[in-house]
C-alpha cells in the first residue's frame, strides 16, 4: 500500500492465525530501510496492543523468533543481514520494543502526563476492587455503631434486599455485601456510571410504574452513594488507584488538553498502531484509543486491528464487538475510503477436518433467521421481545462469516452424548462416569494434551476432584495459587511462628510439612512420632529444645534471633539458605522465586513488618497465580474465558446447563438503577431486562464456539437432557439439543 494513512481490518475465524498475522504484519514495518540514527525513532513508532500480558510476551517471543528464522536463512521474508541487526538492535534497545497490554499502554500514559501536569506519579495500584470495596463497607459498618440513622438505612437495606433477592437463610450479611459489590461495579469499579441520587429524574417521576420500579431501589441507592463516598476517601488517603480508572482519568485529560503536544511532551510518538482481539475492547477503551489512533493517522501512519466477533466473550466487562466495524466505516473520516482494506481469513491451521466442518455447521445454524426465530419462541414463552429482529440480526452478524477450510489432513473426531437425566444430581454421576473413563483412556495417548473447560471455576474444583479420586493428576486455577503450594504452607505457618514465639499451632504445622522433612538435627521418624504425641500442641517448643537442642538451635532459634534486624525480603531469603530450601525441592524452585517475588512486591507497597505481610497474605497475596507449567503430565481444567488464544489436542466441555437468567436489578442508558418485576414492571424496563438477558444469550454461544475451537484432534461435549422438565426456566443445553438437531451427522458428528 502507497505512503499515507491507512486502516486494515483482519477478519478471522478461531485458528486462522489472526496473531500470526499481526506478528508479520509488525515484522513487515519493523524491517524497512531506515537510516542508522532513526532506528531507535523508527522502533518506537511501531506498536502492539493486546489484552494480556501472555499474550504480549508471546507476541514478543514470536516476532524475535521470526527475526531469527530470517537471519538464519529458515525463511526468507526479509533480507537475512537485515534481521540480524534488528534482533542485536531490539536486544540492546529492549523497553523500546513496544508490546504492550492495553492496560500497561494506557497507565504509562497517565503517569506521563501526571509528571507534566505536576503530579506525583507514585500512585499504588490495584486490580483487587473488591478488597477495596469490602474495606469501604467494614468502614460503614463500623460507623453504623454510633450513627442511629446509619442504623435505621442499614435495616431499610436489609428489609429490601430480603424482599427483592428472596433469599432465606442467616448469612444475610455475607449475600448482601455480595448483591452490593456487583452494583457498585456496573460498568466500572468506581461506581461512576451508576446513578445513586435520592430524587428520580423528572421522566421518572412522571411515570408511576416507573417510579415504583425507581423507588424500590432507594434504600439501595441511598447506601452505594455512602459506599461510594467511603472508596473515594479510602483511595485518596492512601493513593490508590483503581486497575481501568485510568481510562476515564485520561479520557478527562485529553479532553481537557492538545492531544499531540500532551503525546510528545512524554515521548509518545507512534505511527504504526496494532490492535489484537478487538472484540474485547470496550468503549471506554475505544475512546481514548481512539485519539491516539487519530494522532497517528494525522501523521500519515496505520491502523491495523485483528477480531473475530464469534470469540466476543467479554460483554460483563464492556468488550464491545460492534466497535470493530464502526472503527473501520466511520470513526476516522480523514481516511478515505479506497485506503480502508477489509480482509478475512478462511483457512483452519489449528483443527481436523470434522471440528472444522462441525464448527462451519454450527455457525452455519446460528446465523439462519429462522434458527433466531427459534430461539426466541423457546425462550420467551408469553409475550417476545420488541426488538427480537435485532436479535436475530445480531446473530447473523456475528455468525455468518465463517465458512473455513481445513489446512490438516487429519480428520479429528467430534463426539457429542446426549445424557438423559431427572434431577442434576442424577447427570453429574452419568457425567462423572463417562468422563472419567473417556479423559483415563485419551490419557494414555494425550498425557499432556488434555483440556477440560468449563464455566466457572467452582465447576472445575469439582471435576478436578473426580479425577484426583481416579488418581489422575490434575492442574486447576486454584492448584496454581500459591496458597495452594503445600511448600509454601509451611513456609508460611514458619513466618507466623517467627512472627509470634507463642503461636505453637503455627510452629506444629511448619514442622509436620515438608519444609523440615530430613533435615540434619530433625530426623524425620522421630520428629514425627514427636508430633503425633503432641497433637495439643501445648509446650511443643520446649518439649523441642530438649529433643531436638541442635536442631531448634540451629534453625529456629537462629531465624528467630534475626527477626527484627533483617527487611521482610532479607528474611525470607535468609530462611531459604538456612533450610536449604532450593537445593532440596529443585521442583519448588519456580514456586519459591514466585513467593520472593510477592515478598519484594509487599515491600515495594510500603509492608515493611512480618505481621503486616502475613495479614496481606490473607487478604490477597496467597491468590496470586503461578505461570502455567509447560510439558506436565497432568490434564488442564479451566473456564473458556481462560482457555481463549489456546489449543490442545483433546478437549472436553462436559457441563452445558449454563444458566439463563434475567436479571430483576438493571441500570438504563443514563445510569438509573430500576428494580424489574415481570408482573408490574413499565414496558421500556421490561424490554431493558430482554435485550440484557438477549446479549447474554449471544454470550453464552459465543461461549461454545470458543470452547468447540480448542480442539486440534478430539473434542467431547456432553449435554444435559432433563428428562422431567415440562417447562420452566430455560439453560444453555436447551439451546444446544436444538443446534444439534441441525446439525448433519455425515461431518463426522456422533451422538453417543
Amino acid at each position: 500500500m502507497q505512503e499515507g494513512p491507512s486502516i486494515l481490518y483482519l477478519l478471522g475465524s478461531a485458528g486462522a492465525g489472526k496473531t500470526h498475522n499481526l506478528a508479520k504484519r509488525y515484522l513487515h514495518l519493523l524491517c524497512q530501510q531506515v537510516p542508522e540514527g532513526l532506528r531507535k525513532d523508527h522502533l518506537r513508532s511501531i506498536l502492539a496492543i493486546t489484552f494480556t500480558n501472555k499474550a504480549a510476551q508471546e507476541m514478543k517471543e514470536r516476532i524475535i523468533r521470526y527475526l531469527k528464522e530470517n537471519a538464519l536463512g529458515i525463511k526468507e521474508e526479509v533480507d537475512s543481514e537485515l534481521a540480524r541487526s534488528w534482533i542485536e538492535f531490539i536486544l540492546f534497545h529492549y523497553s523500546d520494543f513496544q508490546i504492550k497490554t492495553i492496560d500497561s499502554l494506557l497507565f504509562s500514559l497517565l503517569r506521563g502526563l501526571l509528571l507534566e501536569l505536576g503530579v506525583k506519579p507514585e500512585l499504588e495500584v490495584t486490580f483487587n476492587h473488591k478488597e477495596i470495596i469490602n474495606r469501604s463497607f467494614d468502614r460503614l459498618l463500623s460507623k453504623m455503631k454510633s450513627n442511629e440513622t446509619l442504623r435505621r438505612l442499614f435495616q431499610e437495606v436489609v428489609h429490601c434486599f430480603l424482599r427483592i433477592e428472596e433469599r432465606k437463610g442467616f448469612k444475610i450479611e455475607k449475600h448482601l455485601r455480595e448483591r452490593l459489590v456487583s452494583l457498585f461495579s456496573i460498568d466500572t469499579p468506581s461506581g461512576n456510571n451508576v446513578s445513586f441520587q435520592e430524587a428520580p429524574p423528572l421522566e421518572i417521576s412522571e411515570d408511576p410504574l416507573k417510579w415504583k420500579a425507581w423507588e424500590k431501589l432507594r434504600p439501595y441507592r441511598t447506601i452505594l452513594s455512602l459506599l461510594l463516598d467511603e472508596v473515594k476517601e479510602l483511595i485518596n488517603r492512601e493513593g490508590i488507584i483503581l486497575g481501568g480508572q485510568w481510562t476515564k482519568i485520561l479520557k478527562e485529560l485529553f479532553n481537557e488538553s492538545d492531544l499531540s503536544y500532551a503525546l510528545f511532551k512524554v515521548g509518545f510518538s507512534v505511527k504504526h498502531i496494532m490492535l489484537d482481539e478487538f472484540q474485547d475492547t470496550n468503549q471506554e477503551q475505544w475512546e481514548v484509543l481512539k485519539e491516539i489512533v487519530e494522532d497517528a493517522l494525522a501523521r500519515g501512519g496505520t491502523l491495523f486491528f485483528v477480531g473475530d466477533p464469534k470469540q466476543a466473550i467479554y460483554g460483563w466487562r464492556g468488550g464491545n464487538w460492534r466497535l470493530m466495524e464502526k472503527a473501520f466505516k466511520e470513526d476516522f473520516p480523514s481516511v478515505p475510503p479506497e485506503r480502508r482494506i477489509k480482509e478475512s481469513l478462511n483457512v483452519n491451521y489449528r483443527s481436523g477436518r470434522k471440528i472444522v466442518q462441525f464448527n462451519n455447521t454450527l455457525c452455519k445454524v446460528l446465523a439462519d433467521p429462522k434458527f433466531g426465530e427459534l430461539i426466541i419462541g423457546l425462550l420467551f414463552s408469553k409475550q417476545k421481545p420488541l426488538k427480537k429482529d435485532e436479535f436475530i440480526k445480531n446473530l447473523q452478524e456475528i455468525f455468518a462469516h465463517q465458512n473455513q477450510e481445513c489446512s490438516r489432513e487429519k480428520e479429528g473426531q467430534i463426539r457429542v452424548e446426549i445424557i438423559p437425566a431427572g434431577k442434576k444430581e442424577e447427570f453429574l454421576l452419568k457425567v462423572k462416569e463417562r468422563l472419567v473413563k473417556k479423559v483415563r483412556e485419551k490419557f494414555e495417548e494425550y498425557p499432556k494434551g488434555i483440556a477440560i473447560l468449563v464455566r466457572k471455576n467452582a465447576e472445575g474444583e469439582e471435576i478436578s476432584q473426580w479425577l484426583s479420586e481416579e488418581e489422575i493428576p490434575v492442574i486447576t486455577e486454584n492448584s496454581l495459587r500459591l496458597k495452594r503450594a503445600p511448600l509454601l504452607k509451611g513456609l508460611v505457618c514458619l513466618l507466623r511462628f517467627l512472627d509470634w514465639p507463642g503461636d505453637e499451632l503455627a510452629l506444629w504445622s511448619a514442622l509436620k510439612s515438608e519444609l523440615f522433612h530430613d533435615l540434619p538435627g530433625f530426623p524425620a521418624q522421630r520428629l514425627e512420632e514427636l508430633l503425633e504425641m503432641q497433637k495439643e500442641k501445648e509446650g511443643l517448643r520446649r518439649l523441642l529444645q530438649i529433643q531436638f537442642p541442635e536442631g531448634f538451635k540451629n534453625y529456629l532459634e537462629s531465624l528467630s534471633e534475626k527477626v527484627g534486624f533483617l527487611s521482610l525480603y532479607e528474611l525470607c531469603q535468609e530462611i531459604t539458605r538456612t533450610l536449604r530450601l532450593f537445593e532440596r525441592f529443585p521442583q519448588g524452585k519456580e514456586i519459591l522465586r514466585r513467593f520472593l517475588e510477592l515478598v519484594h512486591k509487599a515491600e515495594r507497597l510500603g509492608i515493611k513488618s512480618l505481621s503486616e505481610f502475613l495479614e496481606f497474605w490473607d487478604k490477597e497475596g496467597g491468590e496470586e497465580r503461578l505461570g502455567t507449567p509447560e510439558g506436565v503430565e497432568a490434564v488442564r481444567i479451566l473456564t473458556i474465558h481462560k482457555a481463549k488464544g489456546l489449543e490442545f489436542p483433546v478437549v472436553f466441555v462436559p457441563l452445558t446447563d449454563w444458566p439463563l437468567r434475567k436479571e430483576n436489578i438493571l441500570k438504563d442508558e443514563k445510569g438509573e438503577l430500576f428494580y424489574v418485576k415481570a408482573d408490574s414492571a413499565p414496558a421500556d424496563l421490561l424490554e431493558l431486562q430482554n435485550q440484557d438477558f438477549l446479549s447474554k444469550v449471544i454470550e453464552s454461544l459465543n461461549l461454545f464456539y470458543v470452547g468447540a475451537t480448542r480442539a486440534m484432534e478430539e473434542f467431547f461435549v456432553y449435554v444435559y437432557v432433563n428428562v422431567k422438565q415440562k417447562g420452566g426456566q430455560k439453560n444453555f443445553s436447551h439451546i444446544l439439543q436444538e443446534i444439534l438437531k441441525r446439525i448433519d451427522p455425515k461431518y463426522g458428528f456422533q451422538k453417543a
